[in-house]
């Protein structure tokens, strides 16, 4: 089996699950070992991460990025074919509308917003904060079934070009129009 990419974009912080997600890797790394890749792309509590990395030995399976944007961010999007935000509280997430655009499925919490741009079973995988068996059991579904993630991913293409800047300004442009008639 081939090495499955996935990506974590966002502040390093407690409240966005990073360190659940980590603690599921090293949970389960003689299981990941050669078969996962995770690539983080972040600010914030970086020293941390690149510790626990390091101490938990997980350098052959977690790649740390630093911040990412611009060719760099598009670089780690293209690479993943599967993006993780288990956060505690969120609005309507950026980052999950920026790797949806990229066909990525998404596994994630039911927090805030985000239940409005993933669909759970549609375009990704949802579960209740903190929820770390819940995490593994989506990262492994995923990571082992190709066709679910393009299925998902070709979902998620869908579902953010209705929140893209684009759309919503043809949203708008239309309501005033109806307005000012």
């Amino acid at each position: 089996m081939a090495c499955s990419p996935c990506c974590f974009w966002g502040l390093l912080a407690e409240d966005k699950g990073i360190y659940d997600l980590l603690d599921v890797i090293a949970r389960h790394k003689t299981e990941f070992a050669g078969r996962l890749q995770l690539l983080i792309g972040g600010n914030g509590d970086a020293e941390r991460v690149k510790n626990f990395i390091a101490q938990h030995g997980l350098i052959d399976i977690i790649k740390f990025a630093g911040w990412v944007s611009g060719e760099k961010k598009s670089q780690l999007f293209n690479t993943a074919d599967t993006f993780i935000l288990p956060s505690y509280h969120e609005g309507v997430p950026i980052s999950i509308l920026g790797t949806e655009s990229y066909a990525l499925p998404v596994i994630s919490t039911q927090v805030g917003g985000i239940p409005e741009i993933v669909s759970d079973s549609s375009n990704g995988i949802l579960f209740k904060p903190g929820d770390k068996v819940a995490m593994y059991e989506a990262i492994v579904r995923l990571m082992t079934d190709e066709r679910l993630r393009m299925t998902m991913g070709t979902k998620s293409v869908a579902v953010t070009k209705t929140h893209l800047s684009g759309y919503v300004e043809n949203q708008l442009a239309e309501l005033y129009s109806q307005l000012l008639s």
